[in-house]
């Protein structure tokens, strides 16, 4: 039996799992943990289930420990499937302004071709606010004038406050 704290599924480990057998507890732990269940409860479910699904090495039930490292996992792939999504959605969006823009412009449709613009400059994000990063800027503008970034930073936000644009 491997020691507690060997990583089973590390590819140097002879006793490795194999990937199949990873996939699919990962398949069961996905689907229960979307249903709300904790890792405690999702490794319970595991060894009740129809067909149980357990640690082959152990023959016991898969660790929470190992189904919290699962859910990481999972919810690294929903984040980039969610992130897919978006970028397709947004791309399909797009594609059909241009259409419309398209079909104003054989109708010289002077307001829907505006109308098209300003939804596509909305969607890539052209109208978005301009952000600047007010303490890099500082910092930078100490190290240039060769004062502590620190300070600077300091007497700045003083003076904000002063001026009641910034509250401590």
């Amino acid at each position: 039996m491997p020691k507690p704290e060997q990583d089973l599924e590390s590819p140097v480990n002879p006793q490795r799992l194999s990937t199949s057998t990873i996939a699919w507890r990962r398949h069961l732990v996905s689907r229960y943990f979307l249903r709300g269940l904790t890792p405690e409860e999702i490794s319970q479910r595991l060894t009740i289930q129809e067909l149980p699904c357990l640690d082959p090495i152990t023959g016991k039930a898969w660790s929470p420990l190992i189904i919290e490292g699962d859910i990481e996992s999972l919810e690294i792939t929903y984040q980039a499937d969610a992130a897919v999504e978006v970028i397709k959605a947004k791309a399909r969006v797009l594609a059909e302004i241009r259409e419309l823009r398209r079909t104003a412009w054989a109708l010289m449709d002077g307001k829907l071709i505006l109308a098209t613009i300003k939804q596509e400059c909305e969607l890539m994000g052209f109208n978005a606010p301009l952000r600047i990063d007010v303490e890099h800027e500082i910092r930078q503008a100490a190290r240039n004038a060769g004062i502590s970034e620190d300070d600077l930073l300091d007497e700045v936000k003083k003076e904000a406050v002063r001026m009641g644009i910034w509250r401590e």
